[in-house]
C-alpha cells in the first residue's frame, strides 16, 4: 500500500517519527518503508489554509491508497475523556456561512454549496471509508468540527454546538477530509483530546498526554 501520514506539526507526532527513525520532514516529503507498505510523512503546518495548500501540492501528483490524518483536538463531549483517541468520521466547516444579525446562516441554507453534493452529504462530510483493523474498529466514531480560532468564548461555544452537535474541535480536519473524498481516497482522521472546548485556560490541557496516547496507537497500528 502507499500510505500517507499526515500531521499539522511535527511535534504532535515526534514519538512515531523517533519510534521509526524518520527524520524532521518540515519541508518536504519524508518517505520510508514498513513491510512492503511505502509511507509518505507529510507535515502541513496549523489550519485549513495551510493543509488545503500542502494537500492540493501532494494530491496533484500522488494518489494514495490510505490517508491518515494524526494530530490532537479538544473536545465538546465531557464523555469523551482527556488523553483518549477517537475516529473523526463526520466533519464540517465551521466558518462558512453568513451571519443575520444574532444568527449564523449555513452555507447550503444560501446556496454557498449544495446539500448532497460531492463531497458533502446532508450539508456535512462523512467519511464511508470501511476497515477491518481490530485497533480502528474499538475506537470511538466522533463528529468534528473544523475552525481557524480555538475557542475559548463561552457564547460563541454555546452557538457553536447548537449549530453543529459535534464532539470535537480541530483546525484541519475538514480540509483533510474534504481533500481525500475528491480524490476518491480512503482515510482516517485520528484525534487524541488534549482539552475540552471552554473558557480558555491552558492550565487543564493534557497536550503531552494526548501526544503520548495518539503515537502509542500509530505505532501499534503501523505494527498491526
Amino acid at each position: 500500500m502507499q500510505i500517507a501520514l499526515i500531521s499539522a506539526t511535527r511535534a504532535e507526532i515526534a514519538p512515531f517519527l523517533k519510534e521509526f527513525k524518520i527524520s524532521s520532514p518540515e519541508r518536504r516529503i519524508e518517505n520510508v518503508i514498513f513491510q512492503n507498505h511505502i509511507v509518505d510523512v507529510i507535515i502541513t503546518g496549523v489550519g485549513m489554509v495551510a493543509t488545503a495548500y500542502r494537500l492540493g501540492q501532494v494530491f496533484g501528483k500522488m494518489h494514495y491508497d490510505l490517508a491518515i490524518n494524526a494530530g490532537i483536538a479538544g473536545s465538546y463531549n465531557r464523555g469523551i475523556p482527556i488523553g483518549s483517541l477517537v475516529n473523526v468520521h463526520q466533519e464540517t466547516f465551521s466558518e462558512i456561512g453568513a451571519e443575520s444579525n444574532n444568527d449564523f446562516l449555513l452555507p447550503h441554507t444560501i446556496g454557498l454549496n449544495e446539500f448532497n453534493r460531492l463531497p458533502f452529504n446532508e450539508g456535512v462530510l462523512q467519511n464511508r471509508t470501511e476497515f477491518d483493523s481490530p485497533l480502528l474498529l474499538n475506537l470511538p466514531k466522533v463528529k468534528g468540527l473544523t475552525a481557524n480560532t480555538i475557542h475559548g468564548n463561552e457564547e460563541h461555544i454555546a452557538m457553536l454546538q447548537r449549530l453543529f452537535d459535534a464532539d470535537v474541535e480541530t483546525m484541519e480536519g475538514a480540509a483533510f477530509m474534504y481533500a481525500c473524498m475528491l480524490e476518491n481516497m480512503a482515510c482516517i482522521e485520528l484525534r487524541s483530546i488534549s482539552n475540552y472546548v471552554e473558557s480558555r485556560d491552558t492550565a487543564k490541557w493534557e497536550i503531552s498526554k494526548a501526544i503520548e496516547t495518539l503515537n502509542q496507537f500509530l505505532i501499534s497500528y503501523f505494527n498491526e
